[in-house]
């Protein structure tokens, strides 16, 4: 029996402490988390990687949530 993967969480949010709050508490529930601090990062990560589920703010400059 195979274990399937640890979901990824991709969090995106221009607010550092809030991305760096999310990071810490995820991770430290033994989640996979990738942070990045705004959106045009985060379309290339979910053009790049597999992600599970993304947590992202709705309001940031360029691309937004």
């Amino acid at each position: 029996m195979t274990e399937s993967p640890s979901p990824r969480i991709l969090v995106v949010d221009d607010d550092k402490s809030h991305l760096a709050s999310l990071d810490k508490i995820l991770k430290r529930e033994g989640l996979a988390v990738r942070s990045v601090g705004e959106g045009r990062e985060a379309v290339r990560q979910l053009r790049t990687g597999r992600v599970s589920v993304v947590l992202t703010d709705l309001m940031m400059p360029g691309v937004d949530g």
